[in-house]
């Protein structure tokens, strides 16, 4: 059975005033002012514009309707997809909203005298959740399933990055060798069973949709809803024996879109528990939540970044 941890305290050294939190979406950029416990006092959305100059100008828009500018805030936090060197605040590469090798931490601190940390959105949105959702405690594994697959832990509400900040690129293991070839040049990743570019292939081509994909009767719905199972009580179980987090929670594009997968996940996880005492013991299926609709845990990360002791 899971046991619930407290929620993990944020550290001493937390700077007293408001906090800036930015998650910059391929689509949209939302962003909230936090108090030094992380309660959200304001939150605001704009839709993003790419490239480097769309991008701080999106960042200007969305604090302007916060009625704010960035020197009035303590530190400031960025979650963005793509690759980040978290040590810097370089933003190496971010397809989805057009930034290739971009100093963001440079040029926000270029308008302000506070600290500014940027790191991935995955890892900014497991910390977030590991703050803000009741019940998590300070050990939480976040599953990420939009286009591709990832994970983030945080452990004693601290995340765990690994050598590299690679901790948790789990989409690439290769679960079954004799599967479908993956981008990545391996085949039977994990990917290749449930994340977004594969499912959204084989739906195409069979004439499926994802929104309706949870409860479609038809055979060739059946069968990849089961491959789709598969893969994501794969990554689940992963996550569950690696870390043994108190709370497993699913987010990303394919979640949302797919109303009803995870609950249909639980129920996956809970046949084979049934069919074994060490899944039993585990019950993997009461730890698996979905990601709440309306809370900005992403932003509220993004905010937590800007504590430096909380990210490790």
């Amino acid at each position: 059975m899971a046991v619930s941890t407290p929620r993990p305290s944020l550290p001493s050294s937390a700077a007293r005033g408001l906090h800036l939190g930015l998650d910059i979406g391929g689509t949209k950029t939302q962003a909230v002012i936090v108090n030094a416990r992380l309660a959200t006092l304001a939150e605001a959305s704009a839709p993003t514009r790419p490239g480097p100059e769309g991008v701080l100008a999106t960042i200007d828009e969305v604090t302007g309707l916060l009625g704010a500018n960035l020197t009035r805030f303590a530190s400031i936090g960025v979650g963005i997809p793509g690759l980040v060197d978290f040590r810097t605040g370089r933003v190496r590469q971010a397809v989805n909203v057009g930034l290739r090798d971009l100093d963001l931490a440079a040029a926000l601190a270029a308008r302000t005298t506070c600290p500014v940390r940027v790191d991935n959105d995955v890892k900014a949105t497991a910390l977030g959740a590991a703050y803000a959702l009741p019940g998590a405690g300070g050990d939480l594994v976040y599953l990420n399933v939009g286009t591709g697959i990832a994970l983030a832990a945080v452990v004693d509400g601290r995340l765990l990055r690994g050598h590299d900040n690679a901790a948790g690129e789990i989409g690439h293991l290769a679960v079954d060798p004799g599967g479908d070839l993956c981008p990545c040049g391996q085949r039977g990743c994990l990917e290749t069973l449930a994340a977004g570019w594969s499912v959204s292939q084989r739906l195409a081509q069979a004439g499926l949709d994802l929104a309706s994909l949870a409860d479609d009767p038809a055979p060739a719905a059946v069968s990849e809803r089961r491959r789709l199972l598969r893969g994501l009580s794969l990554a689940a179980s992963l996550a569950a024996l690696s870390f043994d987090p108190a709370t497993i929670l699913f987010g990303g594009g394919v979640i949302t879109t797919a109303v009803g997968l995870v609950e249909k996940v639980a129920a996956h996880l809970a046949e084979q528990e049934a069919g074994s005492s060490f899944l039993a013991h585990l019950g993997l299926s009461r730890r698996v939540v979905q990601a709440p609709a309306g809370l900005p845990i992403a932003a509220i990360g993004a905010a937590a970044l800007g504590f430096a002791e909380s990210v490790g």
